[in-house]
């Protein structure tokens, strides 16, 4: 059993978008920058590099791989842009893009990893400490309290998380 946790921050209670809706977003993305770019034949011209947010999207979505994946398919459509218009870029640029691509989506993609892996470890801790651990925002509201209260004092997250901690604290206290 997990502990309790309300949202953390405002930007959590942003909806969150499924892998599907993710992937679909991404590809819509891809799409318009796609057909941007291919009603543009200037290569001086920047659009190319919103190829970046599908990239970033999937990474930060889908880690690691997600990112890659949106490297590889950022790359594989600048390609096709190049051929397609009968744009002269260079070797050297479709390589620039490339590495551009996929340095963003591997960095991204492996802080999203990296940051899921410690989220798992510390809450892994923190749900199987014996010692009263709780977590208050500044407005003095519980947002996260593990299973120890409930076992020592009765008092279970769900209980806990929606009022503040100034209801905990004896009158003769305050």
């Amino acid at each position: 059993m997990r502990a309790h946790a309300l949202p953390l921050r405002p930007l959590r209670n942003w909806p969150r978008l499924g892998v599907p809706a993710t992937l679909a977003l991404a590809l819509v993305l891809f799409a318009g920058v796609f057909v941007l770019r291919m009603s543009d034949p200037n290569v001086d011209n920047g659009e190319g590099t919103l190829f970046l947010v599908p990239v970033a999207l999937l990474g930060l979505r889908l880690g690691f791989r997600g990112g890659l994946a949106g490297a590889l398919v950022a790359s594989a459509l600048v390609v096709a842009w190049g051929h397609n218009q009968q744009v002269h870029l260079t070797v050297t640029g479709y390589i620039d893009r490339g590495i551009a691509f996929l340095v963003l989506g591997a960095l991204v993609g492996s802080f999203v990893d990296n940051r899921r892996r410690l989220e798992a470890e510390i809450l892994r801790h923190y749900d199987a400490s014996l010692d009263l651990l709780v977590t208050a925002n500044l407005t003095g509201r519980f947002t996260r309290a593990n299973l120890a209260w409930e076992r020592t004092l009765g008092y279970s997250p769900e209980v806990m998380c929606p009022r503040a901690f100034v209801d905990f604290i004896h009158p003769d206290d305050r």
